[in-house]
């Protein structure tokens, strides 16, 4: 950490890491949104299957990082919070070597990977030209795995808004000239180069950021971690493997099952409707993971009175910011795709159902896995992904022949309900909090009954909304989501103590900003 550098507080720091990476997340979305709407218009929605398949294999293929980052990035909390160097530099020496190994492995099974791609492709897909993007694809995986850990040292002192920012800006110019390229060559090989050069200069950029502010990061000669910290380091890797396993299997081989089962062209339709939900995921995701620092230095100063309070404030903002959330994804999906993309691009209702529910009740795994990963337990649920990926695969395969693509994410809400939905918050209760489930299985249940009548009314009440114009039908609509959930929210909660914290929050920021705007000439 550069001497020179003045320290901000850990709500200081909260706030400027959610806030940033929000406004750049905001920012990313408008661009993103014509980006995709010109992809579809030039080059159809085969490609866009295309493009969702090519994403899950990286996604699989990434499972050769084993968690090793994410045990790093817990590892360097400590330290960091000590001002350690040493420390800092010994970890990230072993980061950067084993990266480079996982970047070679990752290069060598994309290349693997060449010949078997004609089995997830569509007969009449050019194969030659797939093989040229799918070689970009592995490219951009293995560009960030060279340069992650000077990134996540950042990351890791409570200054993401700064890596937040670097890659935020890029992806908005990103947008920007793919949509030139497409508008002008109609190209899908230069439009994925344009991605590929985007995430070479952008973790440039952080690079040469974090050395300037950690320069003790460059050093060649940092003395090798002691080898029972390698041994913890690697333990904590095994478990996060483990994890990564099961998400990647619950999350990329519904869409591969998909696609395989029902041909791109499902999977292109398919594909609108996840990308608006993994948007809005991402955005609220931005909101824990900025946080996730903060806990974490919270718990490496031993001030562990002060984590039950705060994991019920998150598990608060949890249910409210989720909730809220898939009562606009309910009755404003279909709507936005239609307008986005065109009626023809519009899929069932059952569907909307059934992703919105799986977008609650995964959204409301933040706030345990915010502290689990802060805490740095990994191993006690290691078995978890492994079982919870098992039933998600047997019971997709079984559904889809029943009730077609609703079924396949059925399945995923059967995987989720069985194992993580009650085995993550039961970790951190008795490894973290030390405290009876009781309570938290009591506000869970009035966190869903309120979150399932908000989506209920603001449906039901969207009924109603009929108007000829469809800009203005979506636009009343949008009113109606964010007025009718967060009302019957605050009169439900207003009277609890998390409620009541938000709420000075909130007083506490607009006091301070009239307090300066008051002292500007």
């Amino acid at each position: 950490m550069s001497e020179k550098r003045t320290r901000l507080g850990r709500s200081q720091y909260s706030a400027l890491n959610v806030g940033t990476n929000l406004f750049f997340h905001v920012l990313k979305v408008a661009v993103g949104f014509l980006s995709r709407r010109i992809f579809n218009i030039t080059l159809g929605v085969q490609l866009l299957g295309v493009n969702q398949v090519f994403t899950q294999i990286m996604t699989v293929l990434s499972l050769t990082e084993m968690g090793f980052g994410t045990a790093i990035l817990f590892s360097l909390y400590g330290p960091l919070a000590r001002g350690d160097n040493d420390k800092v530099a010994s970890l990230l020496a072993l980061y950067r070597t084993v990266y480079r190994r996982i970047a070679l492995a990752v290069a060598g099974l994309g290349l693997l990977m060449l010949p078997f791609l004609g089995v997830l492709l569509d007969a009449d897909v050019n194969l030659t030209q797939a093989r040229l993007v799918f070689l970009l694809f592995v490219a951009n995986t293995v560009i960030s795995y060279l340069y992650v850990y000077k990134a996540n040292v950042i990351n890791a002192d409570q200054r993401g808004y700064i890596v937040g920012a670097v890659r935020g800006a890029s992806t908005v110019v990103m947008y920007g000239a793919q949509i030139v390229v497409l508008l002008v060559t109609k190209n899908y090989f230069l439009y994925t180069l344009v991605n590929t050069v985007t995430i070479l200069v952008q973790n440039l950029i952080i690079s040469r950021r974090a050395e300037k502010d950690y320069p003790y990061i460059r050093q060649k000669n940092a003395a090798p971690l002691p080898e029972a910290e390698k041994k913890d380091l690697f333990a904590k890797t095994r478990a996060v493997f483990l994890h990564d396993i099961g998400s990647i299997c619950v999350n990329s081989t519904d869409n591969i099952i998909l696609n395989i089962v029902k041909g791109n062209v499902m999977g292109g339709l398919y594909s609108n409707y996840a990308y608006v939900a993994s948007i809005l995921r991402d955005i609220l995701r931005q909101v824990f993971s900025s946080l996730t620092a903060s806990v974490g230095n919270l718990i490496a100063n031993g001030e562990t009175e002060k984590v039950e309070t705060t994991y019920r404030n998150l598990m608060f903002l949890d249910f409210w910011i989720y909730g809220f959330a898939a009562a606009g994804l309910l009755s404003l999906l279909t709507p936005l795709v239609s307008l986005w993309m065109g009626k023809n691009m519009v899929m069932s209702n059952a569907l909307v159902v059934v992703l919105v529910a799986n977008f609650y009740i995964s959204g409301m795994r933040e706030c345990s896995a915010v502290v689990k990963s802060a805490a740095g337990l990994f191993a006690p649920d290691r078995y978890m992904p492994l079982v919870e990926s098992a039933i998600n695969l047997v019971a997709s395969i079984l559904l889809v022949k029943y009730w077609g693509v609703v079924g396949i994410f059925v399945g995923t809400m059967i995987s989720t309900l069985c194992v993580p939905f009650w085995v993550q918050p039961l970790v951190v209760h008795r490894m973290v909090l030390k405290r009876p489930m009781a309570p938290f299985w009591g506000r869970y249940a009035r966190y869903a009954a309120a979150a399932a009548a908000g989506c209920a009314l603001t449906w039901w009440l969207n009924t109603w909304v009929t108007f000829a114009n469809p800009w203005l039908n979506f636009a009343v609509k949008f009113l109606v989501c964010l007025a009718v959930p967060n009302s019957l929210f605050a009169l439900l909660f207003f009277h609890t103590g998390e409620f009541g914290y938000f709420r000075g929050l909130v007083g506490g920021m607009a006091y301070r900003l009239r307090l300066r705007f008051k002292k500007e000439p």
